[in-house]
């Protein structure tokens, strides 16, 4: 199993980093998104599939 890159996770949870991410990525570099467009989201999330609740979590997750 790989270990945990605790750094990376850091450094995604703060919203400027995480915009320059998105918008390298997804938008070849251009500014798209903002830092300030961000905001924190509950990193767990659930859903009812098969008659059963599932639950995944992230590392990061923005809205």
């Amino acid at each position: 199993m790989a270990e945990k890159d605790a750094s990376e996770k850091i450094l995604e949870s703060y919203n400027d980093v995480f915009s320059d991410i998105v918008n390298v990525l997804l938008f070849n570099g251009k500014q798209v998104l903002g830092a300030d467009e961000l905001e924190d989201q509950a990193p767990r999330t659930y859903y009812k599939a098969n008659g059963r609740l599932h639950e995944i979590e992230r590392d990061v997750a923005k809205r």
